[in-house]
């Protein structure tokens, strides 16, 4: 594409006391391949007490707009107040701790060419912390797993959302979803556009790179607020579910969400049923299954990693960290704030 005929872009970086990295995501920022004339990055921060927006504020020689907010809105309050600041036309839409490659902004973009594009997601990559590897291979699986789906739904129409540290929209179209208690930005701005009439497509070579969690009790904990999220926005805004993309927000979604209780319901009837002779084998097999996963969770204490215990004790943290994220949901899901857990 000719330099000329890019479109204008804003890279909005929402942040909540992220002193840490901040400096780190200013300064990948602005070695990304992408005309200077042509791109604007505000760092939106979300009343940090720590100093988030006095780090950032040293960039502003090179352009970076530092928006300090005083009152505490949540993350989808954040980016309303910021989005209405951008002058792009194209809205690039990140977090604090995930670093582009420099080519990312022209991956998302290029697919705006075509009209009926709302909304382009990119792809998060994990990278192991060294401190617990275990952490990392099952976060890292499961995003592979997670895009290899994306990339299927996207080549039969949309994808059932977008990703949080990589994604790109239309500022004509950013839906400004009014509730402030929603905190997956992600989700909703991607049903609201696929809801308006425009598609969500998923960018793979547009990638947005992370580390893992910091522990399996933080990524518990990180995927059942995750899923809170999701339970708020669709109890906030339930006619953004029936849209073109109900099939697969169902499928890769919903049920996915239920699987801990699937799996409750499987275990009980089949140990109630288990003196039958067919039924027995299909106990078994749970039994052996959950033993495996008390096993890699007690390896786990000890940084021993061993597939065949991790891969049951991984997939089991992940099911039933949404079990924690109803009672979360019902418990904080209606407060505004948002924390990192990583």
């Amino acid at each position: 594409m000719d330099e000329s005929a890019r479109p204008s872009v804003t890279l909005i970086i929402p942040a909540h006391n992220e002193e840490a990295c901040i400096e780190k995501k200013i300064r990948n920022a602005l070695e990304l391949d992408y005309p200077t004339d042509k791109l604007e990055i505000i760092v939106a921060s979300d009343h940090s007490s720590d100093q988030t927006a006095a780090r950032a504020s040293v960039f502003g020689n090179r352009g970076v707009r530092v928006l300090d907010y005083r009152e505490r809105a949540g993350k989808m309050g954040t980016l309303n107040k910021a989005v209405k600041e951008a002058k792009g036309e194209i809205l690039v839409l990140t977090d604090a701790n995930a670093l582009f490659p420099s080519y990312t902004i022209k991956e998302l973009v290029k697919h705006f060419a075509d009209e009926r594009v709302g909304l382009v997601s990119g792809a998060k990559i994990i990278r192991n912390l060294e401190s617990d590897s275990s952490t990392g291979l099952g976060e890292s699986g499961y995003w592979k797993y997670e895009s290899f789906i994306k990339q299927g739904e996207s080549l039969s129409g949309s994808c059932s959302g977008a990703d949080g540290s990589v994604y790109a929209v239309r500022k004509a179209l950013y839906p400004f979803p009014p509730d402030k208690r929603i905190i997956m930005d992600d989700f909703a701005v991607s049903l609201m556009v696929v809801k308006a009439g425009y598609e969500c497509i998923y960018e793979p070579q547009a990638r947005a790179f992370e580390e893992s969690s910091s522990g399996m009790c933080r990524e518990f904990r990180r995927k059942g607020r995750i899923f809170a999220g999701a339970l708020s926005f669709l109890f906030l805004q339930p006619a953004a579910l029936f849209s073109n993309l109900f099939v697969k927000l169902i499928s890769h979604k919903i049920l996915r969400w239920l699987t801990f209780l699937f799996q409750i319901l499987l275990f009980g009837v089949s140990f109630l049923l288990s003196s039958h002779s067919m039924i027995r084998p299909i106990f078994g097999f749970q039994a052996v299954f959950y033993a495996s996963a008390l096993a890699g969770a007690l390896l786990n204490h000890f940084s021993i990693r061993l597939l065949p215990f991790h891969i049951p004790y991984y997939f089991n943290m992940t099911t039933f960290a949404q079990g924690y994220g109803f009672w979360y949901y019902f418990k904080n899901g209606r407060r505004p704030q948002w924390e990192k857990l990583r």
